[in-house]
């Protein structure tokens, strides 16, 4: 399986805790924090990544695993989570629908 992990507004710890820890698992060179920016020192976010730049990059991948996720990442990314609700230390399977992705809870 290919995951994408989300660890936002860290300097990557976190990403590379989780990458260890799925050992086994395939990862992209995507960046671990995306959308708004924390403050004007936040160098490891990617702040061109909106939710339909992330659904065409999510194509390529299984799973997200939703780490940590600031208020403004659930405000600019609902729309591809199951139902609008996004939860933090959650597993996510990427179902690839004919125009977009709909991000679903791993039960």
């Amino acid at each position: 399986a290919k995951v994408y992990i989300i660890t936002q507004h860290t300097a990557g710890f976190e990403y590379f805790v989780l990458r260890y820890e799925l050992i086994g698992a395939q990862f992209g060179e995507e960046p671990f924090s995306i959308g708004s920016l924390k403050d004007e020192g936040d160098i490891w976010t990617e702040p061109t990544m909106d939710a339909e730049r992330w659904s065409k990059t999510l194509r390529n991948y299984d799973f997200v695993v939703l780490y940590i996720a600031s208020e403004s990442f659930d405000e600019e990314f609902f729309t591809l989570f199951e139902g609008g609700v996004v939860e933090p230390n959650t597993v996510y399977k990427i179902q690839k629908l004919p125009k977009t992705i709909m991000l679903s809870k791993v039960s």
